[in-house]
């Protein structure tokens, strides 16, 4: 493959740098996109690709994540009707000509065998498990995509059934005993950020005041959480006796040059 036709893209890059890649990638993927900007390429990226931007690809391979996760990353799959080169069809009438036996989503999964152990999924995807602790609904969600040898879902007919299929109480009596053993660690994580988002919730009827105490800055009453504290970190070079900053050419230099790593 042509280094040129593959692309990186994450969160961990200097703010001028992310910028500059996020543009790059609507083009080449986005709803203006056509068969030039497409044909050849590939992106590896995280799930910085999962939200916000209109992205449109042909094939989608994916770690496995919760059955929730992998709905919404196969929603960048064939998002509008393109002709059999690639190029948008704008017509409101216009329908694929069969072009979707070609736009799969393919899920990277060990085997859900019956006596999975702990080991399950570390050996083949550490970095999945560190990042989706609650091996259980792993399991559960590999094998509820190869269930009945179908290996296919199709949305939103079978939204609810996938998802109950993983969360639900009935759902959870499945999974293996020595998987959900190991993802009680997970569950009171989880427990323990719903109690935090229960202790941070705006209580409305006091109104916006300073004295309710919970209209505060993000770093008091955090409005998300995260499993990592992370600083911003202005990039630099050092020339000339002088520290100046990675971005260059652009308003704000010291700003762009910013980019958030782990504390």
């Amino acid at each position: 493959m042509n280094e040129d036709h593959l692309h990186l893209f994450h969160s961990r890059f200097a703010m001028v740098d992310r910028q500059i890649i996020e543009e790059e990638t609507w083009k080449r993927f986005g709803d203006e996109s056509n068969h030039e900007n497409r044909k050849g390429q590939v992106l590896i990226a995280t799930q910085v690709v999962e939200q916000s931007l209109d992205l449109d690809f042909d094939v989608l391979i994916t770690d496995l994540a919760s059955i929730d996760l992998i709905i919404q990353r196969a929603g960048r799959l064939c998002r509008h009707i393109r002709d059999e080169q690639g190029n948008r069809i704008r017509d409101v009438n216009a329908k694929e000509d069969g072009l979707q036996n070609f736009k799969r989503s393919r899920t990277f999964a060990p085997d859900p065998k019956e006596d999975a152990d702990e080991s399950w999924l570390k050996t083949q995807q550490e970095g999945t498990q560190a990042v989706y602790p609650h091996i259980g609904q792993l399991w559960l969600t590999a094998k509820l995509l190869l269930e009945d040898g179908k290996g296919k879902f199709t949305m939103p007919d079978d939204a609810r059934g996938l998802i109950e299929g993983v969360y639900s109480p009935e759902a959870e009596v499945a999974i293996p005993e020595i998987l959900l053993d190991a993802s009680m660690d997970a569950v009171g994580q989880n427990m323990m950020k719903q109690s935090m988002a229960n202790l941070n919730a705006l209580k409305l009827n006091k109104g916006y005041t300073r004295s309710s105490g919970d209209w505060d800055e993000e770093s008091r009453t955090p409005t998300r959480l995260t499993e990592q504290e992370t600083v911003s970190v202005a990039l630099a070079n050092f020339n000339q006796g002088q520290l100046q900053p990675y971005a260059k050419d652009v308003h704000h230099e010291w700003t762009m040059s910013v980019v958030k790593i782990p504390e």
